[in-house]
């Protein structure tokens, strides 16, 4: 409507695995919801016969915190390396992932093709979601890893 858009999506869900043992676990991805939500606005910047489209995109997502299966610290320091509670497969959760990218992209049309210059910011708030974690055998303690930092991404395309 008037070059604005959006588009909203939600899911709520449950991902288990049934093992050899006939009991129920949660799998890698039981964030047991999702919600991502899209908007941008575009401008038409026609002059002197230059037909140009600058266009501003966001796009949020929301979604619960990956499972994991947790770290035996004891046994990990007995080995020297990661040792991992099988007992529990899966049972802990990173929290909630959030994460908002943003995109200005000027867009000439062309007779025969189209040329786009764009650049986006993923993670613009440079937030740090937790990713996985890791036993380190320097200072037999537990490492935490985070996700990928503010990333800005210059792009050129052309469309034929």
């Amino acid at each position: 409507h008037r070059n604005f858009y959006y588009m909203i999506s939600a899911s709520v869900y449950d991902s288990k695995y049934q093992a050899a043992n006939a009991k129920w676990y949660n799998t890698r991805f039981n964030t047991n919801h999702a919600l991502t939500i899209t908007a941008g606005k575009e401008w038409n910047l026609t002059k002197n016969g230059k037909n140009r489209v600058l266009g501003v995109n966001i796009k949020s997502v929301y979604v619960g915190g990956f499972h994991y299966t947790p770290i035996d610290l004891d046994a990990s320091v007995k080995a020297g390396t990661t040792v991992y509670d099988e007992s529990r497969n899966f049972d802990s959760q990173n929290p909630d992932y959030y994460r908002l990218d943003t995109r200005i992209s000027l867009k000439r049309n062309y007779k025969k093709v189209t040329s786009t210059v764009a650049l986006d910011i993923q993670n613009t708030t440079n937030r740090q979601n937790a990713g996985w974690q890791n036993f380190n055998a320097k200072t037999g303690k537990i490492d935490y890893f985070y996700q990928a930092p503010l990333i800005p991404i210059l792009s050129y395309r052309l469309e034929f």
